[in-house]
């Protein structure tokens, strides 16, 4: 079966999947979606929240986007797929699957989401509170910690409020987040842009300044595999 796996997981990466960054049109109104890697123009959405992707794959047999349905072959080797109607406002993880083998969009950035690493489209909200504003910014260190209860090395990543550093005599309340199911440590940090909100509620005198700690919410114990 693991042999059945690899080789099938091989040919998916021997497909000439593609994504053209240079496309000579796009759909009118349209903008590439935020979670595109530098310089990439698909998948795309509007202002009323439909989605547009775009994929090559030439020797795919059929290809679709999780969770929205198959994709239209076109006669230059690309697939394409449309909303039907408008999406809801905020983060989605979606995969593109190829002749039944599923696989993170190359177009995109990846994330930990539905337990596996996964590509995200997102309908913007149009608000400010989650976005890099000319404001203070605190950190975001990466922190490993040996636990008792595992007997192993986990990660966790903490934020720190502006001027940390500085007032090393200070207390600070700690905010203990976490993430939702099928999500890991990194949740809140890249999905949730947390830093962001909170240099912005402390900016705006919403929030004390305060430290985060965002660790996984699962844990196995040690010899053993059965979660806790």
């Amino acid at each position: 079966m693991k042999i059945l796996l690899k080789l099938a997981f091989s040919s998916l990466l021997a497909l000439p999947l593609t994504v053209n960054a240079q496309q000579e049109s796009f759909p009118e109104g349209t903008v590439p979606n935020e979670h595109n890697l530098e310089g990439v123009q698909w998948p795309r959405l509007d202002a009323q929240g439909n989605t547009y992707f775009r994929i090559h794959a030439p020797y795919a047999k059929k290809v679709q986007i999780s969770f929205r349905g198959p994709m239209t072959r076109e006669a230059d080797g690309y697939w394409t797929y449309v909303s039907p109607k408008p999406e809801t406002v905020g983060f989605h993880y979606y995969q593109i699957i190829i002749d039944s083998i599923s696989a993170a969009d190359p177009a995109t950035k990846s994330y930990y989401g539905m337990s596996k690493w996964v590509s995200a489209i997102e309908i913007p909200e149009g608000l400010p509170y989650d976005k890099v504003q000319n404001v203070p910014h605190g950190d975001i260190r990466m922190k490993k910690y040996w636990s008792e209860m595992t007997q192993a090395w986990r990660m966790c990543y903490v934020y720190t409020p502006p001027q940390y550093d500085k007032n090393a005599n200070e207390s600070y309340p700690v905010l203990y987040l976490q993430h939702g199911g099928g999500e890991d440590e990194t949740g809140w940090v890249f999905q949730g842009r947390m830093g962001n909100i909170m240099d912005n509620l402390i900016a705006e005198k919403k929030a004390v300044p305060m430290i985060v700690v965002m660790d996984r919410g699962y844990a196995l114990l040690p010899a053993r595999y059965s979660q806790i």
